[in-house]
């Protein structure tokens, strides 16, 4: 997923890839709304071609070869070889079988005008170039066709901490680890940009810790990458190591006993190609 150096974009030369499974995983039931919306937005109907544009371990290309049915195809495509590997060992045996392949988001191996409906969840956010991802998108879909993309606007993200000026210095250090933090904001220009019409705009909240127990804490943190975070802050000279060890015993105590809030906004914004 994505052209960036770390992150989903390294998953393939990750010395441990199975964790961005599990955070997939971990975040697919956050995200049930958003992606339900997502779902929607592309009004896929049996018979027709649907692309999913990093589908990571491809649970939502199945869902959609399940609405497109045996006269249609869904089809996923990833830049990571574990991703794509992951996703056809739990599509083994599938009925309808959905289509999993390499590719990458700025060059999609699939001729114009070729499918029917194009969606990414996520994605944009880890590209140097989110706007030739999404006039990729535009280009291999058929005119008349949808476009809808799902990313967050990580500038949204707020924790519930007693020391707010502390937690902004972390969370801010947060988005600088990702090349687009804010593209779920940026999304209706880059659709509109790439000449789709009719565009929506479908704002849903998330709440990504769901934690309420003491052997979850650790789990969280590491899906959250909270800890390296708070040591890029230290690193960065953001904040002192006290004030770390602090600030990440606190958000441990308040994982375990259930009390910690965190919510983030996150972007379904979809639209339709034009005939010309």
């Amino acid at each position: 997923m994505g052209t960036s150096a770390t992150g989903f974009s390294a998953v393939d030369s990750s010395a441990d890839p199975g964790f961005f499974i599990g955070y997939l995983d971990h975040m697919a039931t956050a995200l049930a709304e958003a992606k339900e919306r997502l779902l929607s937005a592309l009004q896929l109907a049996p018979g027709q071609v649907v692309l999913d544009v990093g589908c990571g371990t491809g649970d939502d290309v199945r869902a959609m070869a399940r609405l497109v049915g045996s006269s249609g195809q869904a089809i996923g495509v990833d830049a990571s070889r574990v991703m794509v590997q992951e996703a056809r060992r739990r599509a083994a045996g599938a009925e309808p079988a959905p289509r999993f392949r390499l590719g990458d988001a700025n060059d999609l191996p699939f001729p114009t005008a070729s499918v029917d409906a194009c969606r990414a969840e996520r994605v944009l956010q880890h590209l140097a170039d989110p706007a030739g991802a999404v006039a990729e998108m535009v280009r291999v879909t058929r005119p008349r066709g949808r476009v809808a993309v799902l990313e967050p606007d990580w500038e949204t993200l707020v924790v519930d901490h007693p020391d707010h000026a502390l937690t902004r210095r972390v969370l801010d250090t947060m988005l600088a680890r990702l090349p687009n933090p804010r593209v779920g904001r940026q999304l209706p220009r880059l659709l509109a940009a790439a000449g789709l019409t009719g565009i929506t705009v479908r704002p849903v909240t998330v709440l990504p810790i769901r934690a309420a127990d003491a052997t979850a804490v650790s789990r969280t943190l590491e899906v959250l990458r909270l800890r390296e975070t708070v040591e890029q802050a230290v690193a960065g000279g953001l904040i002192t190591g006290a004030q770390a060890d602090r600030w990440l015993a606190e958000v441990g105590d308040a994982i375990a006993s259930g009390s910690l809030f965190t919510a983030m906004t996150t972007f379904v914004v979809a639209g339709l190609r034009p005939e010309t």
